[in-house]
């Protein structure tokens, strides 16, 4: 599972393999391509096919899929930091092993064999309280701990149904087929022939009921919010037997629409909304302090040659991305996924003798979004303009201009 979620990040003069070393996310580039290499076609190094001015292939004899070049172009080759190249976890922001990456990259996995898996996305959304969501998980991962499940495990016990002493304790047992389960459900009406409720598997019984949005019969409640109170209470009932030594035959509809109205009506399944305000947001001439220092709002893009050339004292950078922004104040020797491009930056800005990073929101750089959103569509790795694009000239003038734009902000 390691080998899978790490990726090598490139640094200078790399010394990584073309074909057999992971640097792009979804694997080695010979594991991606299909076909023989030609004789020491094998021994060709990442350095070999990377350049300033971009990617060389005269000495590959592949044509790689466009799909395959659009990943190869967007990997950042370090060429001006002196960094080594270095493993890192290419899911993670801060490319460090992180195990809810490495559990999301198992269920990839294990989703990939098996074509019956489910949808777990439902049951962290539906309406209920966080334990009976736990609960549903752990219904659908087979660890409940009922009798059929422990006595699989090795335990010396009786599977038999503690609340009616009658059918074997399985999950769907005791919360569907039991004759008290069966009852409860009768009792309360679900919204679906008895057919289909009584005749589903345990996964699609639980993702259909949860994920059921149709008034119940019995109350003007969701039935989703009945089902899941319904088989809690199934849950603790069953432990009460076990545990209590009550006799688990009661009638339980009026303990889960009690609980089930309490929830819907109090309202502690509504979602908290945030408070926001409204701001006016426009691109600001950069301050002047002073006529020995020349101030300019510069973008990343640019990077620092043009700034060196033109011998500026001091630069403004303004950038809408606040992750960029974070990470190039972030001491040198902090790790991340894209350390490569952040160490460049930074080794180019620091042959400028002041420097100030700031964040701006979107709509004070709508020059940069759309000249990115311009170079994304081109076919070239490197264009320069003549003359500026039109919609480019439209938005200096409103900056220039001073134009405002409505931004939402929480409070």
């Amino acid at each position: 599972m390691f080998k899978k979620g790490a990726k090598w990040v490139v640094g200078k003069d790399s010394k990584l393999s073309l074909w057999f070393d992971k640097w792009l996310d979804r694997g080695p580039l010979r594991s991606l391509i299909a076909g023989p290499l030609n004789r020491g076609e094998d021994q060709i190094a990442l350095k070999d096919v990377t350049g300033f001015s971009g990617w060389s292939w005269h000495g590959c004899s592949f044509s790689f899929p466009d799909r395959l070049i659009s990943e190869i172009k967007v990997t950042f080759i370090s060429f001006y930091a002196q960094n080594a190249d270095r493993i890192t976890w290419s899911s993670s922001p801060s490319g460090n092993f992180e195990l809810k990456e490495a559990y999301k990259l198992a269920s990839l996995e294990e989703e990939g064999q098996n074509t019956g898996s489910f949808d777990r996305d439902w049951i962290w959304n539906a309406f209920t309280i966080p334990k009976i969501k736990c609960f549903v998980w752990q219904c659908l991962h087979k660890s409940i701990p009922f009798s059929t499940v422990l006595a699989a495990r090795g335990m010396d016990i009786s599977p038999v149904c503690q609340p009616c002493k009658e059918g074997s304790e399985s999950i769907l047992y005791v919360l569907r087929d039991c004759h008290v389960a069966r009852n409860l459900w009768i009792s309360l009406s679900p919204p679906m022939a008895a057919s289909n409720f009584f005749g589903l598997t345990t996964s699609e019984w639980l993702r259909q009921n949860c994920c059921n949005s149709k008034t119940s019969f019995t109350l003007d409640i969701s039935w989703g919010i009945i089902f899941l109170f319904g088989i809690w209470t199934l849950w603790l009932n069953r432990n009460g037997v076990v545990f209590r030594h009550e006799s688990g035959q009661r009638i339980l509809k009026s303990d889960v629409l009690a609980k089930a109205m309490e929830f819907a009506y109090i309202g502690i399944h509504a979602k908290q909304t945030s408070n926001i305000r409204q701001i006016a947001i426009s691109w600001r001439f950069p301050p002047l302090h002073g006529s020995s220092l020349t101030w300019m709002a510069l973008r990343l893009a640019i990077r620092g040659r043009l700034c060196i050339a033109l011998k500026l004292p001091v630069v403004i950078i303004e950038l809408d991305a606040k992750l960029i922004v974070d990470l190039l104040q972030k001491p040198d020797d902090h790790r991340n996924c894209i350390e490569a491009l952040v160490s460049d930056c930074k080794t180019k800005l620091g042959n400028i003798p002041k420097v100030q990073i700031n964040h701006c929101y979107r709509e004070a750089n709508k020059c940069a979004a759309t000249l990115a959103r311009r170079g994304a569509l081109l076919s070239q790795d490197f264009f320069i303009f003549l003359d500026l694009p039109a919609e480019v000239s439209l938005l200096l003038s409103l900056d220039s201009a001073r134009v405002a734009y409505d931004h939402f902000v929480p409070v």
